[in-house]
């Protein structure tokens, strides 16, 4: 069997698929400058996308 569990993958990419959405939600606020929802934004892909890494490593 594979190194990898499988079900931690999909868990991930959904996690991945959160933080792009989010990523959508930055281009928008930076369009109209509002730089606070950017930042709550960028945080918010940061932990997601930590915990998703975590998800692949396991």
């Amino acid at each position: 069997m594979g190194r990898y569990k499988v079900g931690n993958w999909i868990e991930a990419a959904e996690l991945f698929n959160k933080t792009g959405k989010f990523i959508i939600d930055i281009c928008e606020s930076a369009m109209i400058m509002d730089k606070e929802a950017i930042s709550d934004l960028i945080t918010k892909v940061a932990d997601i996308e930590a915990e998703a890494y975590k998800l692949i490593k396991t």
